[in-house]
């Protein structure tokens, strides 16, 4: 189902009236229930089956929404704000998956990115995440992701490296090549979200309550 979403125009346009993405919604809000708990999914056998339905679903609600832009718009309607801060209530590392499947952070990103990049009403929705007290929430949720994530392999590489002087300098580098990601879907699509409000000039209104996080 997820993948009829990427075909025709004409096979989203159904979904959408019989209220496809809203059941998914529903499903993935149920299934990761049992993530609040913080474990890694795939390291506690039944619960990586739900954040691999959750993945699907949210995939399915991106895929909907990405040829048109009403339709677009209709899926920031349904997650914004607490579809999208719901799907990620959970700690954002219980929904990563071995990689290189996407995370669930990876996957909502996606679709915030295609709301914002293909929605009729694609300025009013920068507007609305620069702005509005939940867009603060949820963009500092995503930053927390990115944060996280990379001081986890650093201070990986740190135990592991024994604190030499030449590997500690590697550890704290600031080149990309020297830091692996663990999660690289959701950096690639958290970087979109950052770089579309800074070209449409909402950075400041975005990020200036959020520099203690960035």
């Amino acid at each position: 189902l997820r993948n009829l979403c990427a075909g025709s125009r004409a096979t989203q346009e159904q979904l959408w009236e019989r209220e496809a993405p809203a059941a998914a919604l529903a499903l993935a809000r149920r299934l990761i229930e049992p993530l609040l708990n913080g474990v890694p999914a795939w390291l506690i056998g039944s619960s990586a089956e739900a954040v691999e339905c959750a993945c699907l679903a949210v995939q399915l609600i991106g895929n909907s929404a990405a040829a048109h832009e009403q339709m677009s718009a209709k899926a920031w309607n349904l997650l914004f704000p607490d579809g999208f801060l719901a799907l990620l209530r959970a700690p954002l590392r219980a929904g990563m998956r071995k990689p290189p499947l996407p995370s669930l952070v990876s996957c909502v990103a996606m679709v915030i990115q295609t709301c914002l990049a293909k929605s009729a009403l694609c300025v009013a929705h920068r507007d609305e995440l620069a702005t509005s007290a939940a867009g603060a929430v949820l963009v500092a949720k995503l930053m927390q992701h990115l944060v996280d994530a990379n001081k986890d392999v650093m201070l990986v590489e740190d135990e592991q490296e024994r604190g030499t002087a030449m590997q500690r300098q590697k550890t704290s580098s600031s080149d990309p090549k020297d830091q692996e990601q663990i999660d690289p879907q959701a950096y690639h699509w958290i970087g979109l979200i950052v770089e579309g409000q800074c070209a449409s000039e909402h950075a400041e209104s975005t990020f200036e309550q959020r520099g203690d996080i960035i």
